[in-house]
């Protein structure tokens, strides 16, 4: 009797798909990553917004026939694992995926059940090609081996019926396949690297981009390579309107604006990528200065923008190093973008009877269905003035970097007094920071983070209301808890149902980051340690990214997110 080995995984297929950086490409697996239950499909983030596109089935072959195997996940590639050897496969190239079979095992490419408008074609003698309406197309070649396909026409469709194309091994037993990408007609190469080539290449960038972020302190360097592994592998290259290289927040989906502004500090010495995350929502910049939401190569949310955290995340890649890395020619570019974009708050969003920028939407703020928006969508909230006082002071930094006249720095620590003191005389209450609607009618029953979120600006702040904001953050079981910071006041589970986003009751990673870093900052740096060490002993406990932490019942493993990843990253360096 024969048994399968099922060591060795880096990471569960089911907690995080197979990727590569730059590559659109994904692995997944459906229920199961154990001999005899796995499933596996392919899948491309092209032409998608939250909306997994599977392109092909993954099913080995044994002398013609399907068998069943076990998924083997490594950091650069993934083994399905059979009674009569392994089947390994890795991107090679962003575009290319090479499949190398052993002891005569072959592979078939099934259609799948979601309709994208397959055609499947002879291309030359010794491939086939697919497309997907809309999509791409993928070119399937035996390096080694042979091919065969059944690919049904659907004359009323005008597309195929269920297909599939099989690669199957050579007499000796060994086979090579190809399957790579094209947005245009795909053809087949003159020639192809080896399985050891491709696998030797992608293993190196993984090495590099992993020995840029440096060791986590203590206990929590544990899950620094799965961390690293996570932002590395949700990286997609340009593509249609993306013009740099973009961490998605899941391989289903883009990340949006306030995410990947603080991944350009996880991403640590990775400079080039690090500071194309602070750059990908400016390519997409309105006219007048606004920045999307979100967006992918295709689609995109516009209308709506997220938090300008853009001050503070400067700030912290300072404390921690990384800014010095950044060239000076790029930061004297991005500038005229960043005041544009800070700016545009004032000339745009200022609508209400004080003088303060107000959101649009509950989903701008990072609160979705929060307790502070329970009465209208547009919100002067306390938290938008103080991250616009933050990058107004960068700003102004910023200008004296690049040479501009002293002037232009005294203009922007102007604006930054001036937006402090409206903050302070517009939405201090004596004792908390309240929100209010663009009538000035305050929300009573508001119970969020957003009013405490004012502590990012420490000293700035009077030191009475500094240290009632401390004393209220410090109160156990109500808006800290085990695991981190909540959004909504523990206190207030009256208002705790499940809402459209499921905002209350669960410890969200970037104010956790934002606020712990501040914490540390205004000179509380054994509370933000304690409450660091909360946030990441939680992951520990699960030895995993989870992707939600629920305030009552701790980490729900879940699959991956790139905004776990960034955040335990950045909060860990605050564990000592």
């Amino acid at each position: 009797m024969k048994f399968v080995d099922e060591s060795g995984r880096f990471i569960s297929i089911l907690d995080c798909p197979f990727g590569r950086r730059g590559s659109h490409f994904a692995i997944y697996a459906k229920g199961s990553e154990h001999f005899g239950r796995a499933y596996a499909y392919l899948t491309t983030t092209h032409a998608t917004v939250d909306n997994r596109k599977k392109l092909f089935n993954l099913i080995p072959l044994y002398e013609g026939e399907r068998v069943p195997f076990a998924i083997i996940m490594k950091p650069a590639e993934v083994i399905f694992r059979t009674l009569y050897g392994d089947l390994r496969i890795c991107i090679a190239e962003t575009k290319l995926i090479l499949i190398k079979g052993e002891n005569g095992l072959g592979i078939r490419f099934s259609s799948t059940t979601e309709k994208l408008d397959r055609v499947t074609k002879p291309r030359g003698k010794n491939a086939w090609e697919t497309t997907f309406s809309h999509v791409m197309s993928t070119v399937i070649h035996p390096v080694t081996g042979k091919i065969s396909a059944h690919a049904p026409w659907n004359w009323d469709e005008l597309c195929c019926g269920k297909s599939y194309i099989d690669v199957e091994a050579d007499e000796n037993g060994n086979l090579l396949a190809s399957l790579e990408e094209f947005r245009h007609s795909g053809y087949v190469r003159e020639s192809y690297p080896t399985y050891e080539e491709g696998l030797a290449a992608v293993t190196a960038d993984w090495e590099q981009f992993l020995g840029n972020i440096p060791a986590l302190p203590g206990k929590y360097d544990a899950l620094r390579e799965k961390a690293a592994w996570n932002l590395w592998s949700f990286l997609v290259e340009p593509s249609g309107q993306l013009k740099r290289e973009m961490l998605y927040m899941t391989k289903a989906g883009p990340t949006s604006q306030w995410q990947l502004t603080y991944q350009a500090v996880a991403f640590a010495n990775n400079t080039r990528a690090a500071w194309d995350q602070m750059l990908v929502p400016f390519d997409q910049q309105s006219e007048v200065g606004q920045l999307p939401d979100y967006y992918d190569e295709a689609h995109g949310q516009m209308y709506a923008t997220r938090p300008p955290i853009h001050g503070w995340a400067l700030k912290l890649m300072k404390k921690l190093g990384y800014y010095k890395n950044v060239p000076l020619e790029e930061i004297r570019a991005f500038y005229p973008k960043l005041a544009q974009w800070a700016d545009w708050f004032g000339k745009y969003r200022t609508d209400g009877v004080d003088g303060l920028p107000q959101y649009e939407h509950s989903d701008e703020s990072g609160m979705e269905d929060g307790s502070t928006f329970r009465e209208s969508n547009c919100m002067v909230t306390p938290d938008l003035p103080a991250y616009l006082v933050l990058l107004f002071e960068e700003l102004g930094e910023m200008s004296r970097q690049i040479g501009l006249d002293s002037s232009v720095k005294e203009m922007w620590d102007q604006k930054a007094k001036d937006m402090l003191d409206r903050l302070i005389k517009k939405l201090w209450n004596g004792e908390r920071f309240v929100a209010h609607t663009l009538e000035s009618k305050t929300i009573e029953k508001d119970y969020g983070i957003l009013g405490y979120l004012p502590v990012l600006l420490g000293h700035r702040l009077p030191e009475e209301i500094l240290q009632k904001l401390l004393r209220d953050l410090k109160a156990e079981g109500d808006i800290l808890n085990d695991y981190g910071f909540d959004k909504e006041k523990i206190s207030a589970r009256d208002l705790c149902d499940v809402g459209q986003n499921s905002v209350r009751g669960f410890v969200y990673h970037p104010f956790n980051v934002m606020l712990i870093s501040a914490l540390a900052d205004c000179g509380e740096g054994e509370f933000a340690k304690m409450v660091a060490r909360r946030y990441c002993d939680a992951m520990l406990s699960v030895n995993n990214l989870a992707s939600e932490l629920n305030t009552f019942t701790g980490p729900v493993v879940g699959e991956w997110v790139s905004w776990t990843a960034g955040a335990y990253i950045l909060i860990s360096r605050f564990t000592e």
